[in-house]
């Protein structure tokens, strides 16, 4: 009875000295995120790298660290990096359009038009609607004279449909801004 509750006692010991590593884990990544995003926002993308990349080898699985890493590097003009990220920001996440939207970027940079536009298309599947940005992306310029990307910008952009994602990117604009009264009258 004496070596049961010896047992006991030591497999609750190790039992909560897992689950403190893994909290001790979970913060560490939650500070290289904190301050990943400190250095993005201050265009230190080599430092945002480091810190992204920290968080990155605690938990290769956490989206937003595949994104930011992937943004980072598309910032920093390193594209064959950028590329690796974003692709595992989708394979993360499938949803979310602006992961799709810079790995249509990427591959228009990389002069490959096929797959510049399958992103772009996934992109406008999965919900971007900023038109404005989208016409004027340098990085797309390579694929503007494709035909396909002229079908796929006619189909989704048609002169109503931009007026109503226009609306929509001012009322989420007014959202981040604390302006409800303004995004709920747009």
């Amino acid at each position: 009875m004496k070596n049961i509750l010896r047992f006991k006692r030591i497999s609750l010991v190790a039992i909560v000295f897992f689950f403190s590593l893994i909290l001790a884990q979970n913060s560490d990544i939650e500070i290289y995120i904190e301050k990943g995003y400190e250095y993005f926002e201050s265009d230190n993308f080599e430092t945002a790298i480091s810190f992204f990349s920290k968080a990155y080898d605690l938990d290769e699985n956490i989206y937003e660290v595949n994104s930011m890493l992937g943004l980072s590097h598309l910032y920093n003009r390193n594209v064959d990096a950028a590329e690796i990220y974003f692709l595992n920001a989708v394979e993360i996440d499938s949803t979310i359009n602006n992961d799709y939207y810079n790995l249509a970027c990427i591959y228009a940079l990389q002069s490959n038009n096929d797959s510049s536009i399958e992103y772009l298309q996934k992109a406008l599947y999965w919900g971007f609607i900023d038109y404005k940005h989208l016409i004027n992306d340098s990085d797309l310029d390579f694929i503007r004279k494709d035909k396909k990307y002229n079908d796929l910008i006619k189909g989704y952009f048609s002169n109503d449909k931009r007026e109503r994602n226009q609306l929509l990117l001012e009322a989420e604009e007014s959202v981040e801004n604390g302006n409800y009264n303004v995004a709920a009258n747009k």
